[in-house]
């Protein structure tokens, strides 16, 4: 399925815009990571815990966006956007507009 982060899917001619296609994930984070982390951070500069969780977040949000567009019939979506949001929580956002095309 192709998501595209423009408004038209490219060589392909859009039939059918089905409405929003939402996908959220919210995860706590472990107390022992946020400890250790100002320490990692200061001694190789990468927060291994962090990436890991928030690549881990992304790539639900984006299955479960896919997932639910595919249920409604369609067969892209275009103007795919994603959004992150971390106080305690890590929330990620993703939404686009499914589509049917030819």
């Amino acid at each position: 399925m192709p998501v595209v982060r423009i408004d038209t899917a490219p060589c392909r001619v859009i039939d059918k815009t089905l409405g929003p296609s939402l996908g959220s994930t919210v995860r706590a984070r472990h107390v022992s990571s946020d400890i250790a982390a100002p320490l990692c951070n200061v001694a190789i500069g990468k927060i291994r815990q962090y990436a890991e969780h928030s690549a881990d977040v992304q790539r639900r949000t984006f299955d479960r966006m896919v997932t639910g567009t595919r249920r409604r019939g369609a067969n892209a979506i275009v103007y795919a956007r994603f959004e992150t949001s971390q106080i305690s929580l890590k929330v990620e956002e993703g939404y686009g507009r499914p589509v049917r095309s030819n």
